[in-house]
């Protein structure tokens, strides 16, 4: 384990400890500034995180049930769930399956009911069998992450709620001090619970797929266990009750996605909450230099942990991620897989362009967009972005102006 002590001279010479300590990240941060974790007052002005109203899918399917446009369906073995699902356009083929005892109903999750995560861009829900609630989250373009849940027992006044009670663990220094996700690998034992003095970080496309995973289910082909997650192998049998819920896996391709997905969705909150507290308080953004940078260095995949083993195969989950491509004239996408020795082909996030992108601070949204072209279009892009080869990089800059013309307007 690397251990990160602080410079003897700076103490030796009276240095105070705090400003040891802000020398260290800016040490650490001017060569991979991945973000800043310490808490933001988002409930105070300008954000007033608690106090503003939502504006999500969530809250319009919220609206129809309350008026009567929508109903929603309760089965006697998943409850609302599949309902759910296809009311938000969130694909069974998502799922994903952590068997650790890491949710507020943890009591009923467990190696033979693991908690199932389903997805698309913008939304999550959170299933465990028997337990009694849903548990949603959606990014809504102003406010960041937003949290719901669904009574999973209710026969009439069906309705979401939203909920703060969230907060407590999700925001905090690793969802970036904001209203956000966790995402981590835990240290497990046999039934699920956690070692809390062992936990794994965050789980990004950064990290090394031998610390990925665990406490995790990871569908996979025999022989391709690269990383902490229990296997599941097709043929065998599973320690679950697979009936027990919607989808068949516990797919690895979404769970390297939402790697990615609920990072960048923190690491976007963040940057828009600075970004208008700034303009508030300065009339500018020139503070948030080094993190445009870091955000602009994700957005990029220049950090990508290399896959250990090229996946062969094509899930469902794949298939139906690739379906919602938006493609340029030659047929291609920022959604398009390469599974060989990266995630995706063309190495820039296909949330450019989500709702919560376009409502990035406006001064922010042009400083990411001119930087994001001068990447592009550089003959030498500088560090680390030369990284990209030029080819990717003439791919990425006409999907963008073919299929993002929010972003490229300006270009």
């Amino acid at each position: 384990m690397m251990r990160i002590g602080l410079s003897p001279c700076l103490l030796s010479q009276g240095w105070p400890f705090g400003f040891c300590l802000l020398m260290l990240g800016l040490r650490l941060s001017g060569a991979d500034f991945q973000g800043s974790t310490h808490l933001l007052d988002f409930d105070f002005p300008p954000i007033r995180y608690s106090s503003s109203a939502s504006s999500t899918a969530i809250d319009s399917l919220n609206q129809d049930l309350v008026n009567g446009r929508a109903t929603l369906h309760r089965s006697e073995s998943r409850g609302y769930l599949d309902a759910v699902l296809e009311s938000l356009d969130i694909s069974p083929s998502s799922q994903v399956l952590v068997y650790a005892k890491s949710s507020a109903q943890r009591s009923f999750i467990g190696p033979r009911t693991p908690r199932a995560i389903y997805f698309n861009d913008e939304l999550y829900v959170g299933y465990i069998p028997g337990a009694p609630l849903l548990e949603l989250t959606a990014s809504d373009p102003r406010l960041g992450t937003v949290f719901y849940t669904l009574d999973q027992e209710a026969d009439r006044d069906v309705s979401f709620e939203r909920t703060n009670q969230c907060l407590e663990c999700h925001a905090a220094s690793r969802t970036m001090g904001v209203p956000g996700h966790l995402f981590r690998s835990f240290a497990v034992d046999g039934a699920g619970w956690v070692d809390f003095t062992r936990l794994g970080g965050q789980m990004t496309h950064r990290m090394p797929f031998e610390a990925r995973f665990g406490g995790w289910y990871v569908s996979s082909a025999a022989g391709e266990n690269a990383f902490h997650g229990r296997l599941l192998v097709p043929g065998e049998s599973t320690p679950f009750r697979e009936q027990s819920y919607p989808g068949a896996r516990s797919d690895r391709v979404a769970l390297m996605v939402l790697a990615h997905q609920v990072h960048f969705h923190n690491y976007l909150t963040r940057l828009n909450f600075e970004a208008r507290i700034a303009v508030e308080q300065y009339g500018h953004i020139r503070y948030l230099k080094q993190k445009i940078f870091g955000f602009i260095r994700y957005l990029f995949f220049v950090d990508e942990a290399p896959l250990a083993n090229e996946i062969g195969e094509r899930s469902e989950f794949i298939k139906t991620f690739s379906a919602r491509a938006r493609r340029d004239d030659s047929g291609r996408s920022l959604r398009d897989f390469d599974l060989k020795t990266r995630l995706f082909k063309y190495r820039c996030s296909y949330l450019v362009g989500s709702a919560a992108f376009d409502a990035l601070e406006p001064i922010v949204y042009r400083e990411v967009a001119r930087q994001i072209q001068e990447i592009l279009e550089a003959e030498e892009p500088s560090t680390p972005f030369d990284r990209l080869a030029r080819e990717e990089r003439a791919v990425i800059r006409t999907i963008l102006l073919q299929t993002r013309s929010s972003l490229t307007k300006d270009w």
